[in-house]
């Protein structure tokens, strides 16, 4: 039995610089658009700089929409994105954050951003 065509690819964009800072995939749309369960990093990115969501692909079965989200990843480059992993199933290339990392890391973005305002 052939695999339901129900995944889409998607990247979180900074409104701020227009930059990826995410790209990830999910079994229904609504995943791009849900802010909950999602990392420390994510969410200091994403609160700081406001997020646009762009749909890449959609109706993809579940092993190519890792395909194309691991694509994407290399392709951007880990430096670039708070993705915990190189994309696709698995932890391969599992990145963890500590919070004193994420906390440093948003209060330098901040600042340099808001130059009158500090945390």
């Amino acid at each position: 039995m052939k695999e339901q065509e129900t995944h889409i690819v998607y990247v979180h964009r900074s409104k701020v610089t227009g930059n990826v800072f995410y790209v990830g995939m999910g079994e229904h749309t609504a995943r791009a658009y849900t802010f909950t369960g999602r990392s420390t990093a994510w969410m200091a990115k994403a609160f700081s700089e406001g997020t646009d969501v762009e749909i890449i692909d959609s109706n993809l079965d579940k092993e190519t929409a890792f395909e194309l989200e691991e694509f994407l990843i290399s392709v951007i480059g880990r430096n670039s994105l708070v993705n915990k992993t190189d994309g696709g199933a698995g932890t391969k290339g599992l990145r963890k954050y500590t919070k004193t990392t994420v906390t440093e890391t948003w209060t330098e973005e901040y600042n340099t951003s808001n130059p009158t305002q500090s945390l």
